[in-house]
Order: C-alpha cells, then structure tokens, then sequence
C-alpha cells in the first residue's frame, strides 16, 4: 500500500521467482526508476529482531524464545546480483538494496538499508532527491520487459519452490548450538541469550557466553565509577551478575 503512493514513474513487479543452475530465489519487489533499481524483501516477523550488516545470522527473540534467522542484508545480496546476471543489467544503472520489517516487531538493527515497511516510501523518495535521473522512460518500460521476460510464471515451478522452501524451514528449524557468543563463539543456550538481549545498556544487543558476560559486566562498571555515577552497584558475587 505504501508503495502504491509513490510517483508514476515508480514501476513495480512484485513477486518474482528467479532461477538459474538449479537455484531460486524469490524477490518481493523491484522498482524500475529513473534513479535506478530497487529491490526490496519484505519480512513478517514479531518479537525483537536483533542483527548486524556484517553478521550471517540474526536474532528473533518472542516472549521465551531465541532462534537465529540468516542476514536478509546479505540474502538481499544474492538476489541483487542474480537479477543483474539474468537481466544483463548494465553495471552502471544502481541498484539499491533495502530490507523492511512491519512494525510488530522491535528493530534493533542498524543499517542503512533495513526499515520498518511504513517508513520505507519516504526513505526512497529522500534518496531519490539526492541521485541524478540515469534512465528515461523509454528505458525503464525496457528493463520492465527485460525483468517480466525472466519471471519464472510456471505454476509447477513456484510449486516446487514454496515446497523447496517449506522443506528447508523443517531443516533448518533452531538448535542448541545456532546461538553463539560474539567473542569465542561458544554455543550459547536461549536462557543465557535471553539475558543478555534484555539488558542492551550492559552487552549492546550482543550475545556472550557466562564468562564473557562477566567480562563484560566489569568493563561497564570501571566505565561507571570513572564517571562517578556508575548504574550498577559493585557486588562480590561475580556468578549472579552473569545469570539470573
């Protein structure tokens, strides 16, 4: 609906199933601009979404539980250079790569290219200002042709995708050993995730281990008591400021 509000010379697709060597991948949107291509996944989460651009997997944290979820950042990536390779889009036309999420969930993501769904027509259209136009009209109604030409419409095909796709889902359900600490690695239970997701002014959105989570606890308190108005009390005992 958002997308519906922006100008005329906006051209949309929407649900596009690329496939090429045996891979697929599904694109939520394209916008063909004058100011170039974007490309935008739409994801439909709840709870507390926590991640980096540089990270391979992010968190979702609802109510007790804490699973991981591969980078949409990074997935949007592939996406962007499959439709380049199939397209044969020229390397000079920009292509802009954005990730949205709806506003059940909590974001603590930050990037550039990751909005909530309500806030993402006015991101574009602020970035649109600043680019200089690099495609006419003629143009764009080309590479809207080019892109439907490469849309796999086949019924049997997307079948087989959303199957594919149901089928990876079971497998790559969460497991002890998904979550990790952001410093040795070490396999991580949801409990111990759960604590330090609920205290971003100690650990930042990031996950560590019991020892590690200590470690961190004592750099927080030295930082405090140099300012003098630390916020954490000094306690002896180490093991209870690690797990509730």
């Amino acid at each position: 609906m958002g997308l519906a509000h922006l100008p005329r010379c906006f051209r949309r697709l929407s649900n596009l199933l690329l496939g090429t060597k045996g891979r697929f991948h599904q694109i939520d949107h394209v916008l063909i601009s004058p100011y170039g291509i974007f490309l935008l996944e739409a994801n439909n989460l709840s709870g507390l979404i926590v991640g980096e651009e540089t990270e391979s997997k992010w968190y979702q944290a609802i109510t007790w539980r804490v699973k991981t979820f591969p980078n949409p950042i990074m997935e949007n990536q592939v996406r962007v250079q499959m439709l380049q390779e199939l397209a044969g889009l020229d390397q000079t036309i920009p292509v802009f790569s954005y990730v949205t999420f709806n506003r059940s969930c909590s974001l603590k993501v930050f990037s550039g290219m990751v909005f909530y769904d309500i806030d993402l027509p006015a991101s574009i259209m602020q970035l649109a200002q600043n680019q200089p136009a690099v495609l006419s009209d003629e143009e764009i109604l080309e590479l809207v042709e080019r892109i439907e030409k490469i849309n796999l419409t086949d019924l049997g095909l997307r079948n087989e995708y959303a199957a594919r796709q149901r089928r990876e889902r079971m497998q790559y359900r969460p497991k002890y050993g998904d979550i990790r600490c952001s410093i040795c690695q070490k396999a991580v239970n949801e409990r111990m995730a759960r604590y330090c997701l609920n205290r971003p002014e100690k650990f930042a959105w990031k996950i560590y281990c019991e020892k590690h989570q200590r470690e961190m606890t004592r750099v927080v308190r030295r930082e405090g008591g140099r300012e003098g108005h630390g916020p954490y009390p000094e306690s002896t005992d180490s093991k209870k400021e690690s797990m509730d």
